[in-house]
């Protein structure tokens, strides 16, 4: 991907997003989406 791209992650893919330099993500989702970080 180069700058300006875009990309849309399929709902139930799993993905782990790396990037080889620092970079800019824009994420949306509904407010109920429970979060890794916040699993018990």
């Amino acid at each position: 991907m180069v700058a300006g791209d875009v990309f849309v992650v399929l709902k139930g893919l799993r993905h782990r997003p790396v990037a080889d330099e620092p970079a800019h993500v824009l994420l949306v989702e509904p407010a109920n989406t429970e979060q890794y970080g916040n699993r018990h």
